[in-house]
């Protein structure tokens, strides 16, 4: 997909499959990058997150700046262009349609990737739902389908590249490495980077959604970032002292399973006939029945007792009203 001319590299997600390792990335390598002929820079929200990074705030104000330095080919990363409504794609198609753009992005197989955003959610405070109302209301979003369709009729299959982070679908197995062959740019010799924004076992997730009170936050609110962050640390420091197994847990039914490795297989296949991308199906669903519902309740008494040794008031209080399985 490397172009000789200036392109715009847009990669638009989608988020819980790998953005963030990319970004912090890309970030840490912008003068790799720019000595390749690509200028990294922010979109949208991401403006200004990072000092000496260039930033634009829609798309019209990237066009315009790839004209001024036509010679320069521009990356731009925000996982959540790939989750906006049609309404706001259109737009922002029609007016890159006269440019070199390449639209890069990266999928998982849906049953890992819901699970990885309802952890997201409570980590960030914007869910305190359990699991099953949480898949209800985000079961519109989960296609990635609908959004891919609209970047591939609007700007040309052959615009579009998409890859999963499966490392068989990789080039060598790497995610940077992929996205970095995706642009004509080669590695770094040391350019491995760890995962980033994963999430914690079930213990400490659903410490969180009880510590949300079963609110679901519009946006972040930094007083609960810092409770979330606390409860995290605390938890892990347990976990390590106790010793204690957890019960195993499984967040999907055999039925939720079923539904998101079936419309991950579909949406796959047309990406396949679109693209010639041949990404890896979702091998299978879960068989048994769901143990239990993850919840608070379901955390061994042991180690809630060490926790509540470590915790401050307002999380001891809280952990006195659970009653463990």
């Amino acid at each position: 997909m490397a172009s000789t001319r200036a392109a715009i590299y847009l990669h638009i997600g989608r988020n819980k499959a790998g953005s963030t390792t990319l970004q912090d990335f890309f970030a840490a390598q912008a003068g790799w990058l720019a000595a390749h002929g690509i200028t990294y820079a922010l979109f949208g929200h991401f403006c200004g997150t990072y000092p000496g990074l260039p930033g634009y705030a829609s798309h019209l104000d990237l066009i315009a700046a790839l004209r001024a330095e036509p010679a320069t080919s521009m990356l731009i990363s925000n996982e959540w262009i790939a989750a906006m409504p049609a309404d706001f794609i259109a737009p922002m198609i029609r007016d890159l349609a006269g440019l070199d753009v390449r639209v890069l992005l990266y999928v998982r197989p849906y049953r890992a990737w819901v699970q990885s955003c309802y952890g997201n959610a409570l980590r960030d405070g914007t869910n305190g739902s359990d699991f099953d109302i949480y898949l209800e209301r985000l079961a519109p979003q989960v296609s990635v389908w609908p959004a891919l369709r609209q970047w591939g009729e609007g700007l040309g299959w052959d615009r579009v590249r998409v890859r999963s982070i499966d490392p068989l679908d990789l080039q060598n197995g790497d995610l940077v490495a992929d996205c970095l062959a995706a642009m004509g740019v080669p590695a770094p010799a040391h350019h491995a980077v760890p995962p980033s924004n994963a999430n914690p076992n079930w213990m400490v997730l659903e410490l969180l959604r009880l510590a949300s009170g079963g609110v679901d936050r519009t946006e972040w609110e930094s007083a609960w970032l810092e409770r979330a962050d606390i409860i995290m640390a605390l938890a892990a420091e347990s976990l390590a002292a106790c010793g204690v197994a957890l019960p195993p847990a499984r967040y999907l039914t055999p039925a939720q399973a079923s539904w998101l490795t079936d419309l991950y297989n579909r949406d796959i296949g047309a990406i396949a006939a679109h693209t010639g991308a041949a990404l890896r199906p979702d091998g299978g669903a879960h068989a048994t029945a769901r143990p239990f519902l993850p919840s608070a309740s379901h955390i061994p008494a042991a180690l809630l007792h060490d926790l509540a040794a470590r915790a401050p008031d307002w999380l001891a209080e809280m952990l006195r009203g659970l009653n463990p399985a």
